[in-house]
């Protein structure tokens, strides 16, 4: 029999450690789908780079080319949703896919973004 204080002390579904592990894939599936993309339409430029930096609210997913920088992604840490940016400092108003999904939230990205709402 689960008691209810079992069920409250255990580690929820999303926590933090999940998250930045569910992350890190996010990552690494943004650097296939950008490394992919590379190859077939531009095989002499050299490739993205992707990094979170944390911030109060949301992680935000940066993308580097060739020294620039410009928001691919934001990421709602408590959630995981993964939401589109609406500029540099906040992201549009709903999630574009979730880091819990199957997938990591891959089935949203694309190698230029996140996909808009359809």
């Amino acid at each position: 029999m689960i008691k209810l204080k079992d069920l409250l002390t255990e580690a929820p579904f999303n926590s933090m450690a999940n998250v930045e592990q569910r992350a890190k894939k996010f990552l690494d599936g943004l650097h296939k789908i950008s490394e992919k993309s590379r190859k077939q339409n531009a095989p002499n430029v050299e490739p993205s780079k992707f990094e979170i930096t944390k911030g109060k609210k949301y992680w935000k997913v940066v993308r580097i080319d060739y020294g620039s920088k410009s928001v691919y992604a934001f990421i709602d840490p408590q959630d995981g949703n993964i939401y589109k940016p609406a500029g540099w400092t906040q992201p549009a108003k709903h999630a574009r896919s979730n880091l819990f999904d199957d997938d990591y939230g891959l089935s949203a990205a694309g190698p230029y973004g996140m996909a808009y709402l359809r």
